[in-house]
């Protein structure tokens, strides 16, 4: 038995277990308030997301794409939608693994539970197993994998991609582990998007939705991967990471849910600006400041 094996095992036992009321409700919110970064994300971006689609001529399939009337095939529905929903920084996220979950993990999961006609209860383990994958990884190996140059929403993204498609239709333990070795060796995305005005940021989450469904499609054709993938000289964590945690990879001490670590986010910002955001409203109000009249600002 190695690492690998273990977080699959666990994972694939987590799918078949009934979930508390608490989490289902959570999974629900981080659908909604998706839902809401992927309709913004879509508004900023409609021509683009046409002339994409027109130029990869896959405006075809039937699937849906989050805010749009047009229809695409399930892959590039999902880079659409995964595109859409970080591009606004409105998607959730986790402030102790330094990644956003949702953008990529809906993102594919919607199209193929629209392709297959997946009752909402399936979905919905999709979801919960997508997020607790994607949360374990990023907490086992963060903050490391950031100082590395690393995009967690990318890396462990994809993984959680790939577990929450196999939990959702409901792969077996042998399928679900070659959903996740196809998922970790493909799993990549830097920060280098943050500079220079790079509009690519967006861009790695889109990936990540596409090689998480990727992945889960490689497995379910029966085609198989490394033993064990996190480690080794080639393995993910030595790649990834100068500093690993595995105890993180075993789940939360106290039982918690890696969903229910999710924030949400009241402003369209990355988290680390929020506090700035609310410290200026708060001025504003206090002081009746009218920001036509400020002529310089001294931190």
């Amino acid at each position: 038995m190695n690492i690998s094996t273990n977080l699959v095992n666990n994972l694939h036992q987590l799918s078949l277990s009934s979930f508390p009321d608490i989490v289902i409700h959570q999974a629900k919110r981080c659908l909604l308030d998706y839902l809401g970064a992927a309709l913004a994300g879509n508004r900023m971006l409609e021509n683009r997301n046409i002339s994409v689609l027109e130029d990869l001529s896959c405006d075809e399939g039937g699937i849906s794409i989050i805010g749009s009337k047009r229809k695409a095939n399930p892959y590039h529905a999902a880079f659409v939608n995964g595109f859409n929903a970080h591009l606004a920084e409105l998607d959730d996220g986790v402030i102790s693994g330094i990644v956003h979950p949702g953008s990529p993990i809906f993102s594919a999961l919607l199209p193929i539970a629209e392709k297959e006609g997946i009752r909402g209860e399936s979905l919905l383990k999709g979801i919960i197993i997508g997020y607790e994958a994607t949360v374990r990884i990023a907490l086992a190996i963060q903050p490391g994998h950031k100082e590395r140059g690393f995009h967690a929403t990318a890396t462990c993204g994809t993984i959680g991609v790939a577990m929450g498609i196999a939990a959702m239709l409901g792969f077996n333990r042998k399928q679900m582990k070659n959903a996740f070795s196809a998922a970790v060796v493909s799993a990549f995305g830097t920060l280098k998007v943050l500079e220079d005005d790079s509009q690519l940021k967006p861009f790695n989450v889109a990936r990540a939705a596409n090689s998480g469904l990727l992945a889960s499609l490689m497995a379910k054709t029966g085609f198989t991967g490394p033993d064990d993938v996190l480690l080794g000289n080639a393995g993910f964590l030595s790649m990834v990471t100068d500093t690993y945690d595995l105890e993180k990879l075993n789940g939360s001490e106290n039982n918690q849910y890696g969903i229910e670590k999710v924030f949400f986010k009241p402003y369209a910002a990355c988290r680390y600006c929020h506090p700035t955001i609310e410290a200026a409203i708060n001025l504003r109000n206090k002081n009746h400041i009218n920001v036509e009249e400020i002529k310089s600002v001294n931190v």
